[in-house]
């Protein structure tokens, strides 16, 4: 069973940035910080491996508002960005 994953991820060595398409954590196990834990270590990885230095949240779920996506990318430290990709809601730098 998967309780959290990261989908689509792109990683720019120019840029020193990674995007990521969509990010999100099972049904049942939202709030109990596994979220936080897969994000914190996906960025530490990045950052030791490529030289990532920026996080780009681009996230594409049909869930975004109802899964509360803002209020976890604004309690991880995100800000929110205009889109880098032709959608109607925002992206979130991190």
């Amino acid at each position: 069973m998967q309780f959290a994953y990261i989908h689509r991820v792109i990683i720019d060595p120019v840029r020193n940035r990674a995007v990521i398409g969509h990010f999100a954590v099972e049904r049942g196990f939202e709030g109990r910080g596994l979220g936080r834990a897969v994000a914190m270590a996906f960025r530490e990885a990045v950052a030791h491996e490529y030289g990532v230095r920026t996080i780009i949240f681009s996230e594409d779920s049909p869930h975004y508002d109802t899964a509360g996506y803002p209020s976890f990318f604004t309690a991880l430290g995100a800000k929110e960005i205009a889109p880098q990709w032709p959608y109607v809601r925002p992206d979130w730098e991190w």
